[in-house]
């Protein structure tokens, strides 16, 4: 498990109190997955598994649907503030105005 940065592959954990009792890289064939399960949690399997077309669709949308972002908005508003109220605070403008002023 890696602790700093992004797992590119997708994985399945399983853990038990905060501590790591499998990990699976391999998520294309289910019966990985139910032999993983078996295996770890002493689980047995009680009917047959089969995997339609409408599994393989899932819950999220495949159909982008353009949407504006608050959250980047408001995020953008804050930083500009924060910027506004310490220049406003520590007379920046002013300072740099004079600095650049006595160079030329």
């Amino acid at each position: 498990m890696t602790y700093f940065g992004t797992n590119a592959v997708p994985s399945i954990f399983i853990l038990r109190k905060n501590k790591l009792l499998a990990r699976l890289n391999s998520t294309n064939d289910i019966q990985i997955l139910i032999s993983l399960i078996e295996s770890t949690l002493h689980l047995n399997q009680t009917n047959n598994v089969t995997i339609e077309y409408e599994d393989r669709i899932g819950p999220v949308t495949t159909i982008f649907e353009p949407s504006f972002d608050y959250a980047l908005l408001f995020s953008w508003l804050f930083v500009g503030l924060f910027i506004y109220y310490y220049a406003e605070k520590y007379n920046l403008l002013t300072i740099i105005r004079q600095r650049f002023s006595h160079e030329n």
